[in-house]
């Protein structure tokens, strides 16, 4: 199944230092969806260095509901 990759704005840090935030995800099986929408399971990252400030997010996320969406994962901010 292919995978889709769309931009999105989570986390402000990587927003002010304008580094690109994407999620990735699997379109779900037919049987996972119902009238409110889908259940799916995908990946958020936003990787990259601005001003001397280096950023690399990488949290699993999990659809609840079409307008709900919760997440778990690491997040590492270090300064160059």
């Amino acid at each position: 199944m292919e995978k889709i990759k769309t931009a999105t704005v989570v986390f402000e840090l990587p927003m002010r230092l304008r580094i690109l935030q994407y999620v990735e995800f699997e379109p779900p099986p037919r049987e996972w969806c119902a009238g409110n929408g889908c259940l799916y399971e995908g990946l958020l990252t936003a990787e990259g260095c601005r001003k001397g400030v280096c950023v690399r997010y990488r949290v699993r996320v999990y659809s609840k509901k079409q307008e709900e969406v919760g997440g778990e994962g690491e997040v590492e901010e270090k300064e160059r």
